[in-house]
């Protein structure tokens, strides 16, 4: 599902390649976000660009939901008047009247944790969650000048690298948990970039493993904030503006592959993910773990069946303890026919 954040996208490409690709649209309306943005200065001209784009985009399969404003309701009187309107002319698709909270997890939060406090945050669907994605070197190379590379300095600041307290907290543990990858503290931004690609990786995989881990049970979705932004950011993208894939990209894809198994950090579960509609019979589990030049070190192996539309439990398997402090768990997933 892709979220049409304020409805800002009213081209018909947009829902037709939607369409084209089997991706379902959260869309909203234009009102901004509640409590503190402000509300439309004309009631019924909103209604009226409402029907206009209900009643011109309704034909495509993709919209799933109707949304009048992002974390906030619509004032009464323009609720009224937009709920009438889709119940006339869109009576067969579903309305929200928040993007949050109404039968939804609150929005976020939007901030670098260590992969296995997603597993806590889980829960329900949550329309925008996001975290720190640093660009390739490559990428940050096009709007960073070569005297300003290294160290990091305000230069990034200004491209938000900078959140710290709140919702938004993560570059100081993030920077850390950077730096923990190499022997000694980056030399260049080269270095320090390649190694924010495995970050990025493993934190945008573990927040959408630990919805996966509750899936059809306390958890139902989890929407990125965001897929990329306009402005050349540093944080809440899966690629960059000139379209460059980051670590986040494929830690996303990864763990949203449709056959999937995974290891979950906060109770050991080695489980599989099935969301086809179809069996797949005598699979076999390998959770195994390596050392950093590649010696296999431990292994343990069962078989199972992936039900479909479910997620099974295979073993509990905890790091081994005679194993050394480091090492490199790599997950298994193969049919009978070792594919």
């Amino acid at each position: 599902m892709i979220r049409n954040w304020t409805g800002a996208s009213t081209e018909e490409v947009f829902y037709e390649l939607a369409d084209e690709y089997g991706m379902l649209v959260f869309n909203d309306f234009w009102t901004s976000t509640g409590d503190y943005n402000l509300n439309p200065s004309d009631d019924y001209l909103f209604r009226d660009n409402v029907k206009d784009v209900v009643v011109r985009f309704r034909n495509h399969p993709s919209i799933a939901v109707w949304c009048p404003r992002n974390e906030g309701y619509a004032p009464g009187f323009l609720e009224n008047l937009i709920q009438q309107i889709i119940a006339e002319d869109d009576g067969t698709r579903h309305y929200h009247g928040n993007s949050r909270y109404t039968n939804m997890m609150p929005s976020g939060p939007w901030g670098y944790r260590h992969a296995n406090e997603f597993f806590d945050l889980a829960d329900g669907f949550n329309t925008e969650m996001g975290t720190v994605s640093l660009a390739t070197s490559e990428t940050i190379r096009k709007f960073v000048a070569e005297e300003d590379l290294w160290p990091l300095n305000d230069i990034y600041v200004y491209h938000n690298f900078h959140y710290r307290g709140g919702g938004y907290a993560g570059k100081g543990l993030y920077m850390t948990d950077v730096e923990k990858i190499g022997k000694e503290q980056s030399k260049n931004i080269d270095e320090f970039a390649q190694r924010a690609q495995i970050i990025n990786y493993i934190s945008h995989r573990a927040m959408f493993e630990s919805w996966n881990h509750k899936m059809w049970d306390k958890a139902s979705g989890l929407l990125l904030w965001m897929t990329h932004p306009a402005w050349y950011g540093m944080l809440w993208q899966i690629y960059s503006w000139d379209y460059e894939t980051h670590g986040s990209f494929y830690g996303s894809k990864v763990a949203c592959e449709p056959l999937h198994v995974q290891w979950n950090i906060n109770d050991n579960k080695v489980i599989v993910v099935n969301t086809t509609l179809h069996d797949l019979k005598d699979a076999n589990v390998e959770y195994a773990v390596y050392s950093p030049d590649g010696k296999k070190l431990y292994g343990r192996k069962a078989k199972v069946t992936m039900t479909a539309n479910r997620k099974t439990d295979c073993f509990v398997q905890e790091y081994p303890a005679n194993l050394p402090d480091f090492g490199l768990v790599r997950l298994t997933l193969s049919n009978s026919r070792g594919k």
